[in-house]
């Protein structure tokens, strides 16, 4: 399986590591109803003065390292210092990242925040006994967004104690160059996001206990961007301990980083580009962040994770499915239409719709290789589809995303208990304009069954998709807690195994165990071109 998926075709690569989840609208995710009275939580270091909810309390803005500018830009985070007390009351800012409906525009390096979320109290027995902690690493394809955009208050209704992370993005998050590696001892450059997610799990280590949480029972999660994270930090060294429990939705849309002296070639045009014709780290630490955000996108169209030989010692696939990443409970999804967005930004919306005689050249467009694009498309035939842009959907879907998702659930399983899942509510509170055709589950409509998001209040959900939104809060809970997704009154989620593949259909009314995704999304086909 490993040499059948060491997969070349990075569907979309533009395009899927340049869309965000959501748009921002500022203050959304303070965690607050209606204010009530200050909450405040001592660590034993600073008093954090937080704002009373009705299901308990937020303390937003928390620094958990120091800004990263000057003579800390392109460093790894060093610790905030914080006075005695803080006031947490107010979102920290948006890493830094271009303007766009899919995340807030912002210039502010001083980013490195996060936001805890605790629930009320509880009474009796149990009153004292600390509460699992869920960490939420948001999307948006390493470039953008925002961990206020997510509200995470049903979770916390589910005693949960839930934090929710910002970290550096795009060129200053993950920018390699040969300048910055000649100043670490590992010759490493890149992966300062990833740093910065490692140096808040360690603040949640510190610290969480004042807040109600266990340190020693954390889940790390997130979706698209942030789930890939989520299995970077499962394979990098400086993660052991910090978590003990992965969610990973809709994060394996890729099986290939680059090294690090790959990706120094592209950081050295970029350094050319902003002014740096003498490629020093003091003239890139001079420039000024928006110099930086104008430039970035014109040399490179992601800022990956790369293989550094030490954040990241090798290929993550290389990791997983060798064993040697950290061993745990892992939930792994994907949505069932995950590519109807992308569908949408790339043609339906910029008036470019799929046709049957444009088909070919859209499956070109969206990152297939001309050589495969034909057999890609007798796979997938205009005819058995509704519309031509359902047909670019399906394609793409299992290109991209849910034939990776299984292999890298066949990689997990062989080592650690590990539970899949597919998303495939037809009909979610939308995110972008209507389209000539259903969006379906499209990438990143899980999250509002697990989260408050902008585009989930939208909509009234349906008496089905509320059964739903209760069976995914129970599983996701019950996974947080204990490392396994079953609770009373919600159908049975099978293990994944290698031997018996089985995933649940997250569907309206009911969830339910399926053994033909393999089929539904055509994964025999993509195996056949891992090499390619």
């Amino acid at each position: 399986m490993k040499d059948l998926f060491n997969v070349k075709l990075r569907l979309l690569t533009a395009t899927l590591l340049s869309i965000g989840l959501l748009h921002a609208s500022p203050g959304f995710a303070n965690g607050v109803d209606t204010p009530a009275t200050q909450a405040s939580v001592n660590t034993g270091t600073t008093l954090y003065n937080g704002i009373s909810t009705d299901y308990g309390a937020s303390f937003v803005g928390i620094p958990y390292a120091a800004a990263p500018v000057d003579a800390l830009r392109w460093q790894p985070p060093q610790p905030a210092v914080i006075g005695s007390e803080f006031d947490a009351t107010v979102a920290g800012a948006a890493c830094p990242q271009i303007a766009s409906p899919y995340g807030v525009g912002s210039e502010n390096e001083d980013c490195l925040s996060l936001n805890v979320y605790k629930p009320k109290p509880r009474q009796g027995k149990n009153a004292q006994q600390k509460l699992p902690v869920v960490v939420w690493m948001h999307g948006g394809s390493l470039t953008s967004g925002v961990s206020s955009l997510y509200d995470p208050v049903k979770l916390v209704k589910r005693n949960l104690v839930v934090v929710t992370i910002n970290y550096r993005l795009g060129a200053l998050g993950y920018l390699s160059h040969p300048a910055l590696a000649a100043e670490t001892e590992a010759g490493n450059s890149g992966n300062y996001g990833l740093m910065d997610q490692q140096a808040a799990l360690r603040w949640v280590r510190d610290n969480i206990a004042a807040f109600g949480g266990d340190p020693d029972n954390v889940t790390l999660s997130g979706q698209s961007a942030g789930g890939y994270s989520v299995l970077a930090n499962l394979v990098s060294p400086a993660s052991a301990g910090l978590f003990h429990k992965a969610i990973v939705q809709s994060g394996v849309y890729t099986l290939e980083e680059p090294t690090q002296q790959q990706w120094e070639v592209a950081g050295s045009a970029l350094a050319a580009a902003m002014g740096c014709e003498d490629q020093s780290a003091d003239c890139l630490r001079n420039l000024e962040v928006a110099t930086i955000l104008e430039n970035q996108g014109s040399i490179a169209t992601q800022y990956p994770i790369v293989v550094d030989g030490a954040t990241i010692p090798q290929q993550i696939t290389n990791a997983i499915s060798t064993g040697e990443f950290h061993h745990m409970p892992v939930m792994n999804g994907s949505t069932s239409d995950e590519f109807s967005l992308y569908v949408a930004a790339l043609n339906e919306l910029v008036g470019n719709p799929v046709t049957e005689e444009n088909y070919l050249q859209s499956i070109i467009g969206a990152g297939i290789p001309e050589v495969i694009a034909p057999l890609a498309q007798a796979e997938y035939p205009v005819s058995d589809y509704a519309s031509p842009g359902l047909a670019l959907t399906a394609l793409g879907t299992d290109a991209a995303f849910a034939c990776n998702a299984q292999a890298m659930s066949f990689w997990l399983a062989a080592f650690v208990p590990t539970y899949a899942y597919e998303f495939a509510d037809p009909d979610p509170a939308p995110l972008l304009p209507p389209i000539s055709f259903p969006y379906g589950a499209y990438h990143g409509s899980d999250v509002q069954y697990i989260m408050q998001t902008p585009n989930s209040l939208i909509a009234e959900k349906s008496k089905p998709q509320k059964a739903l939104e209760h069976q995914m809060l129970s599983y996701w809970a019950s996974f947080a807690r204990h490392g396994n997704p079953n609770v009373n009154l919600a159908p049975y989620w099978f293990r994944f195994k290698t031997s018996l593949p089985v995933m649940q259909s997250l569907k309206p009314w009911l969830a339910y165990p399926t053994l033909n995704f393999h089929q539904k999304h055509h994964c025999e086909f993509w195996y056949g071109f891992a090499d390619s």
